[in-house]
């Protein structure tokens, strides 16, 4: 399993941090782009990862409205990559918002014509598939946005990176000192000591990438602004892991309430889409307000 895992995260990093740096280097003006196809991909994947995820066997899950109305979605979300008009009323966040609406729109319009009666999904199920990944997709996006050089890639990474390595560092305290179960009925393998883990993991992996691997890897000189810069990072990166953990049991609720084990299977040892990302999606809206607060970025 672990041997899985370890093969799975290098199959999915791989591609992200080489998609981010193109992204930094090679965007052609337009930051963001290289962003738009792994949210694509992500957002069809993961939404229909949720339609599946079911506890009723009398309605057929519809992948088709849930995949559709994601992938609209997505692709007006990111208008703002390609369209920055300064005197555009709708800025960058209303496009998000014009996003949810067509989703709403493809979705009522699919369930409309393929409605079959005492068979359907309802929809409130498959307008939850889209809002559940769209919303905290948009948050990654406009993080991306806040500065469109290197530094909106490095802030994307920054909160994706530490939220990721919390999670190893949790599981891996918690396989070998965890004893007190963190939520016994919901996730009994995620414990206390393994949370703690996690925060540590994630402090430390802060303070290496902010004040070590970005300078490194971009040529950056990067301080945090407060003058409490070791507390800043601390702070930061104690925030976006207690994002994550609630993020990571969110999915475990809807996983345990349809009696499975993964989102889907098509990744070995991780399972599917959402199941890599989950902890992501609910750590982007906190990541987003330290940076669009310049709590974090370019030291000037």
């Amino acid at each position: 399993m672990l041997r899985w895992r370890l093969v799975g995260a290098v199959a999915i990093l791989v591609p992200l941090l080489t998609m981010l740096w193109l992204d930094a280097e090679h965007n052609f003006g337009y930051a963001g782009l290289w962003l738009i196809p792994l949210g694509m991909l992500f957002a069809g994947a993961a939404s229909s990862e949720i339609m599946m995820l079911r506890t009723d066997q009398k309605w057929t899950p519809d992948v088709t409205a849930a995949a559709a109305g994601s992938l609209v979605a997505a692709a007006i979300m990111f208008v703002p990559v390609f369209y920055r008009k300064p005197a555009c009323p709708l800025g960058t966040w209303g496009w998000t918002a014009i996003a949810l609406f067509a989703a709403l729109v493809v979705v009522c319009a699919l369930k409309m014509r393929t409605y079959r009666e005492g068979k359907d999904a309802m929809l409130p199920h498959v307008l939850f598939s889209v809002v559940y990944i769209i919303l905290p997709l948009s948050f990654l996006l406009q993080t991306r946005l806040l500065h469109l050089d290197q530094w909106g890639v490095i802030a994307v990474l920054s909160v994706a990176t530490i939220v990721k390595f919390s999670d190893a560092g949790a599981y891996f305290v918690g396989r070998f000192f965890g004893k007190r179960p963190m939520a016994p009925i919901l996730s009994p393998k995620k414990t206390i000591e393994g949370a703690i883990g996690g925060i540590v993991t994630a402090v430390l992996v802060a303070m290496i990438l902010h004040f070590h691997f970005f300078p490194y890897l971009f040529g950056v000189h990067h301080a945090p602004r407060h003058a409490m810069g070791i507390l800043t990072l601390v702070v930061y990166g104690l925030s976006i892991t207690v994002a994550g953990i609630f993020g990571d049991l969110a999915e475990s609720y809807l996983k345990r309430t349809a009696g499975q084990k993964d989102s889907a299977k098509w990744l070995p040892g991780l399972g599917g889409c959402l199941d890599v990302l989950d902890s992501v999606l609910w750590a982007a809206p906190v990541g987003y307000l330290w940076w669009a607060a310049d709590a974090l970025g370019p030291a000037v």
